[in-house]
C-alpha cells in the first residue's frame, strides 16, 4: 500500500493492482443550520480492482473521517487484532481493516453506489488489499490533514 496525497483534500489506499481513492470536494451545506449537516461532506470515490473500476459521488460525514483517523491511529500505534469498520451513515463506502499478525493488514472494501441511485441495482464492487503495517502512519497523515481542513463541527 502506498498512500498518496491526490490533493490538499484527498487519501488513497493502494496495493498492488488495487486502490481506493476518496477526494473531498467540500461541505456539502457549509450554511446549514445544524452543525450535523455542516458537517456533512461532499466525496468523489474512485476505485479500481481486477479490472473493475467504480467513479461516483456520495456524501461522508466529518465525524465519520475522524473515528477513522483515529481507529488506524491506534492500530498504527498498538498494531492491535481488534476490527476496524468505516459504516458510514450512506453505506456506499464500506472499508473493514484487521490486523492479521506479523504486520499483514488486510482492508475490505465494499463500494455499493446505488444507495444514491437505488434504481441502478447491478452497481456493487468488493476488493480486498493486502498492505504492511509500515503504511499506516502516510494514511493516518493524510486522515490528519484532511480533517484540519474539514474539522468536525461540535455538535
Amino acid at each position: 500500500m502506498t498512500s498518496t496525497t491526490l490533493a490538499k483534500q484527498a487519501f488513497e489506499i493502494r496495493a498492488a493492482e488495487k486502490k481506493l481513492s476518496v477526494a473531498i470536494l467540500g461541505r456539502a451545506d457549509p450554511n446549514a443550520s445544524t452543525p450535523f449537516e455542516r458537517n456533512r461532506l461532499r466525496v468523489q470515490i474512485l476505485a479500481s480492482a481486477d479490472g473493475i473500476s467504480a467513479d461516483f459521488a456520495t456524501f461522508l460525514w466529518a465525524h465519520e473521517l475522524a473515528n477513522l483517523h483515529t481507529s488506524l491511529e491506534t492500530l498504527s500505534r498498538t498494531l492491535h487484532r481488534d476490527l476496524i469498520t468505516f459504516t458510514p451513515y450512506e453505506r456506499t463506502v464500506l472499508i473493514s481493516v484487521t490486523h492479521r499478525g506479523q504486520g499483514h493488514i488486510e482492508i475490505d472494501v465494499t463500494l455499493e453506489p446505488t444507495m444514491q441511485r437505488p434504481e441502478d441495482t447491478q452497481s456493487l464492487m468488493r476488493f480486498s488489499l493486502q498492505v504492511d503495517q509500515t503504511q499506516l502512519p502516510t494514511l493516518v497523515s493524510e486522515l490528519s490533514d484532511l480533517l484540519r481542513v474539514f474539522p468536525v463541527e461540535p455538535m
